[in-house]
């Protein structure tokens, strides 16, 4: 683990709109701004989609563990047709949206489905968000996934949540 220091929680801090949606998470970096020692740790969650038939939706819901927040730092997807072998060429790229919903605050993360490739990259190239989500200890995301193609079946659609824990003592 490594020790995040006061003025990197004071940057996310100062740039986090000062909104009413946004006051847990105000209060939560105050809390951690009085924290004796703030440690980190790499981790990532994933959500799966085992199946995804052509113009059907699914829900989803990542649970964050109690032992900790997560910062939100990048995005990643894998797909899959029938699980056919890929390479760097035959990349599948998901004709599918996806809505992510803090379900704690109960807002959206964006005004509207967004195109999953616009806001999760590829295992090699991830999405870095312009400004990491810290969600809570013990909150959720709720993520809606909507093929939007006329004819293909996704399977195995992996997003992941790429950040780490923050651990307060």
């Amino acid at each position: 683990m490594e020790e995040i220091s006061k003025s990197a929680i004071r940057e996310l801090l100062n740039n986090t709109p000062n909104i009413s949606e946004n006051g847990p998470l105000i209060a939560k970096l105050q809390r951690l701004m009085s924290a004796r020692r703030v440690l980190r740790d790499p981790f990532s969650y994933v959500v799966k989609f085992t199946t995804i038939a052509a113009a059907a939706n699914s829900t989803e819901t990542v649970n964050i563990q109690a032992d900790s927040d997560f910062l939100i730092q990048a995005q990643c997807y894998m797909v899959d047709i029938a699980g056919a072998i890929q390479t760097d060429g035959s990349r599948v790229i998901p004709i599918a949206t996806v809505l992510l919903t803090d379900t704690g605050s109960g807002r959206q993360l964006m005004d509207d489905d967004q195109p999953i490739s616009s806001i999760f990259g590829t295992g090699m190239e991830p999405y870095v968000l312009p400004q990491p989500k810290l969600m809570a200890a013990r909150s959720s995301l709720a993520v809606k996934v909507t093929n939007t193609s006329a004819s293909t079946t996704y399977t195995n659609l992996l997003l992941s949540f790429i950040g780490v824990k923050i651990f307060t003592l």
